[in-house]
């Protein structure tokens, strides 16, 4: 393999592993929580029971700003 090749290769691996550990550390938890308070987050929500203690949980939620 050519050292050009070489250095490509090694800058798509390090550019993909730097995409994929932005994604983990910061795109994936916002996303999980997307417009969600601390509040919502926290609270119980209907199936809550159900889902097993360690299974992963998402909860967004949208605000609408219209009189009841």
């Amino acid at each position: 393999m050519g050292k050009l090749k070489r250095f490509t290769l090694i800058g798509l691996v390090s550019l993909l592993a730097g995409f994929v550990l932005l994604y983990i550390v910061v795109i994936r938890p916002w996303h999980m929580r997307w417009g969600a308070t601390d509040q919502e987050v926290a609270m119980a929500l209907p199936g809550d029971a159900i889902a097993a203690p360690d299974a992963e949980t998402s909860t967004r939620a949208i605000t609408i700003h219209a009189p009841a």
